[in-house]
């Protein structure tokens, strides 16, 4: 089912931030702010000799395992496992490859891997649990979803801004351009960050979701929101200044992720043991594609394949062809995977 929604509108900002004409609020300018543990449960594989060095890697945190899985994406097979602070859930790669962090459901701190040694160099108190990350495009920031939206430079390692938000963060992406940065609250709205300013310049009303995710069109034009409480996703047109559309999709979809090239759309629908397919020209749903009890988190990766965590009881990496719509890998991970994060290194 698609319901189409107008969106009414009341300012019109700059094209630096095209979705600010949905601007429903302003709010006050960001605040300053100052500011290994247990091994894994069990092993799929034994960790390896570090060789090919350019080898696509895949890190997936395994909250209950209290582990980061290493992933050889090339051969399909894990080829280790980092232990890390709590119950790691999202996670975040700098460009250059040389760090990984990741938020902590169980804790106050996130952990810092040096990805090379393969081992959490440092632990940074945040003051709360933490959700989800996003690294700038240009590799200086980090932001952290935890009580309110933290900003960490990745040079120093430490906190350097807190951004005040409306609602508590979840879920967080950039725009391509890296000019916005959209944060999908915990409540019932989503919010549009200035990362130049650091301040929150947009408040869009998205429905009820309390943990859902949001994902950016390859273009920069469509943000895809996923309602955990209402069954939908909702789509925004940033070029238009409008709500395109709210599709039905199945019960508490939590995970979505965009094709590269743009042309269709994969929701995790985590009350269920599919992914529904929509298709991002019509806004109907194609198929719904089964791959195991609770779809957890999705990433496109640097090859165009999809890339699923499964969580209850299969805990399983899932690998979907999106041209074909079909399940092309199904690997045994440890309980409690999550987000999945890409980059370069040795094995």
């Amino acid at each position: 089912m698609i319901t189409k929604l107008p969106l009414r509108t009341t300012v019109s900002l700059s094209p630096v931030l095209l979705l600010a004409g949905l601007l429903l609020f302003s709010l006050p300018a960001a605040a300053e702010a100052g500011g290994e543990e247990n091994g894994s449960q069990g092993r799929l594989a034994a960790e390896t000799p570090r060789s090919n060095q350019g080898s696509t890697l895949a890190f997936i945190p395994m909250g209950d395992a209290r582990n980061v899985a290493v992933i050889d994406l090339a051969q399909g097979a894990v080829r280790a496992t980092i232990p890390v602070e709590g119950a790691p859930h999202g996670g975040a790669v700098t460009p250059d490859g040389r760090f990984l962090y990741t938020a902590n459901m169980g804790g106050k701190v996130i952990s810092i891997v040096d990805l090379a040694a393969r081992r959490v160099v440092r632990t940074l108190d945040v003051g709360d649990i933490s959700h989800h990350m996003a690294v700038s495009p240009d590799g200086k920031l980090l932001y952290v979803a935890a009580k309110q939206l933290l900003v960490l430079d990745t040079a120093t390692q430490r906190i350097v801004r807190t951004i005040r938000l409306t609602e508590p963060p979840f879920h967080l992406e950039f725009a391509p351009d890296g000019r916005a940065l959209y944060v999908l609250n915990m409540g019932t709205t989503l919010s549009v960050v200035d990362p130049v300013t650091a301040k929150e310049v947009a408040v869009l009303p998205v429905g009820r979701s309390m943990m859902g995710h949001v994902a950016v069109s390859p273009d920069g034009t469509r943000l895809y929101v996923t309602d955990e409480q209402d069954d939908t996703l909702t789509v925004l047109d940033v070029v238009a200044k409008r709500r395109l559309a709210k599709i039905t999709v199945g019960k508490a979809p939590h995970a979505v992720a965009v094709t590269r090239d743009g042309g269709k759309v994969y929701v995790g629908v985590r009350g269920s043991t599919f992914l529904t397919v929509i298709d991002a020209t019509t806004l109907e749903v194609r198929r719904r594609l089964e791959v195991g009890q609770q779809p957890e988190h999705l990433a496109v990766g640097p090859d165009g394949l999809m890339y699923l965590t499964v969580n209850t009881g299969s805990n399983r990496l899932v690998i979907i062809d999106p041209e074909r719509e079909a399940v092309t890998t199904s690997l045994p991970l440890w309980p409690g995977p999550h987000s999945i994060s890409f980059g370069q290194g040795a094995l």
